[in-house]
């Protein structure tokens, strides 16, 4: 867990006590600079929504007590106001609540990061329960992409459907870019793909919703993803290069 406590069912407890955890969750990840939460209204709809289609109920609490809760962990973490902090909120079937906090960023808000890794296709059927939202299953299931992809030297997986079309994780929306144009494979209700659309409208660049085949892979100028802390821009598809053009100015319009 990295850090020396957790929130949960409303009580700041050391992190060993969440260790028992068991069984399936869903969750999502929030975004935290100076103890505030980003979004968080759109994050707690999407838990409850998530929770109602999972398990048939919605955690009560609001957004004004969670995020009240979600400062009081950071400081009792002494994690620093001034660089972001995500925090990761799950919801288990037997509906406890636990609030995590993970490693800091090294900066301040969204931004670009300096690591450009390696990706690799691979055709892997995740199961994707419950709408598509994040839950243990699909995190899991993505870990274990991105290992498989490992023995070929890639340090990433960009998923492939049964039907070779481009999927991505319920966290993660891959786009990709050709001739200054912005591809997306599906829509999500996500707040990460929410942020990444509202970026690349303001940078002016157009973007497209439609189906795309493993085949746009090969001509893509640029792959990039969205996570709820930043931007990921890849280095190369198999052995092919890829460039950061498009990414380095939709970054500059993340809010």
């Amino acid at each position: 867990m990295g850090m020396g406590y957790v929130w949960i069912d409303g009580e700041t407890v050391e992190s060993s006590a969440a260790a028992d955890r068991c069984g399936v969750y869903v969750f999502e990840r929030v975004h935290t600079l100076d103890y505030r939460v980003r979004r968080l209204a759109e994050h707690l709809a999407r838990l409850r929504a998530a929770c109602e289609q999972a398990f048939g109920f919605a955690p009560i609490c609001s957004v004004g007590d969670l995020a009240d809760d979600i400062a009081g962990l950071l400081a009792r973490n002494r994690m620093t106001r001034r660089v972001s902090c995500p925090i990761k909120i799950s919801v288990a079937a037997d509906a406890r609540m636990i609030v995590e906090c993970e490693s800091a960023t090294f900066g301040a808000g969204c931004y670009l990061r300096a690591k450009m890794p390696s990706l690799a296709a691979l055709q892997y059927d995740m199961p994707m329960p419950w709408g598509g939202y994040p839950s243990s299953l699909s995190e899991q299931a993505e870990a274990l992409a991105d290992l498989r992809v490992r023995i070929s030297g890639a340090e990433k997986a960009i998923r492939l459907d049964g039907r070779m079309m481009i999927a991505g994780s319920p966290w993660s929306v891959p786009f990709l870019v050709k001739d200054n144009h912005v591809f997306a494979p599906s829509e999500s209700t996500s707040v990460e793909y929410l942020t990444a659309c509202e970026a690349i409208r303001a940078a002016g660049l157009p973007l497209h919703v439609r189906a795309l085949s493993h085949r746009a892979l090969d001509n893509a100028d640029e792959i990039f993803t969205v996570d709820i802390m930043g931007m990921t821009s890849y280095s190369r598809i198999g052995r092919r290069p890829l460039s950061s053009t498009a990414a380095s100015r939709i970054a500059l319009y993340f809010r």
